[in-house]
């Protein structure tokens, strides 16, 4: 799987986008963009579960707003 080895090498980046609308119990109407990604050498895209290396979905620095 070169994929998997190039994510966890910092040679590429998953990026997962999108946007949420929901109207709140007062009836206001909201939207939240949101940009997660994992891989690009960020230090948090990778952790250790029952002995094998996962990828997690973290964060952007942008790309996420409410609105």
């Amino acid at each position: 799987m070169e994929h998997r080895r190039m994510l966890r090498n910092g040679q590429i980046s998953l990026y997962v986008y999108g946007e949420i609308t929901y109207r709140d119990v007062f009836g206001k109407k909201w939207r939240t963009d949101y940009r997660f990604f994992c891989g690009g050498g960020h230090p948090n895209s990778f952790t250790q579960r029952d002995g094998m290396t996962v990828g997690r979905l973290v964060p952007h620095e942008e790309g996420n707003k409410e609105t």
